[in-house]
């Protein structure tokens, strides 16, 4: 009876580690090589993979502060604008330092895209004309108030969004969220190729940010060319395009 005691004990001992482990099991994702370590790569940890390392298991990956995306120049180019081979020249285009994700964006099929470097969620609608239910202006093209406001009132039903979202849930981008969509080698629009984002208008969309030096103007991004050297006043009637999410 003793040894029966205690081969259930074995069994009951067994089955609980079986189960903890199974609970506690991590993927490691090794980086540069140094499989020791098992640290993520950039990409690993901006899809929020598990992985483990030296330290601990069960560890999530989120990106290192500081670390910027690629440009998305590949190309180089002499003084003249002429191409070049890129070998030896220390361009952006041969070097390509920064963090980039394959694919860079997901279509969701209810409106919205989401970008896989950041995290964040946008509407797909480059150019809506209404945001809400008794939305006055009769264009996307609004001052910045009413462009912030615009947003923060967008739900599903409007822009084309199905995605269940209420307002609240929306908001007018900040200077570096709207520049985290502009790829440097492309123009009209500076978007990523193959992006799934309709009719973004190549011209200057409203970031959420003021100028410092004159209050009564706010950042923009021109989806022309990627440039986001732009206030103007925040009478000024500019473009929105709308996100949500983010830290």
């Amino acid at each position: 009876m003793k040894h029966f005691f205690r081969f259930l004990v074995f069994c009951w001992l067994l089955l609980f580690a079986t189960t903890v482990f199974a609970q506690t099991k991590v993927v490691v994702i090794p980086m540069g090589g140094n499989k020791a370590v098992g640290d993520a790569t950039a990409q690993d940890v901006v899809e929020g993979k598990t992985f483990s390392s030296d330290s601990g298991t069960g560890l999530t990956g989120t990106r290192s502060p500081g670390i910027p995306a690629t440009t998305g120049q590949t190309l180089c180019y002499d003084t003249v604008g002429d191409q070049i081979s890129c070998t030896g020249t220390g361009q952006d285009g041969e070097v390509q330092k920064g963090v980039a994700v394959t694919p860079r964006f997901i279509n969701n099929g209810d409106g919205t895209v989401t970008d896989n470097l950041t995290g964040l969620i946008w509407l797909q609608e480059g150019n809506c004309t209404t945001f809400f239910a008794g939305d006055a202006a009769v264009s996307n093209s609004r001052p910045w108030q009413v462009a912030l406001d615009a947003a923060n009132q967008l739900a599903s039903g409007y822009c084309g969004l199905t995605d269940g979202s209420a307002a609240g849930d929306w908001r007018l981008p900040n200077l570096r969220e709207l520049q985290s969509l502009v790829d440097y080698s492309q123009i009209s629009p500076s978007l990523p190729a193959g992006n799934p984002f309709l009719n973004t208008v190549s011209s200057d969309y409203w970031s959420s940010t003021t100028y410092a030096l004159y209050t009564n103007y706010a950042w923009l991004v021109n989806f022309s060319n990627g440039s986001d050297s732009y206030y103007y006043g925040k009478s000024s009637s500019y473009y929105v395009r709308a996100v949500r999410g983010g830290q």
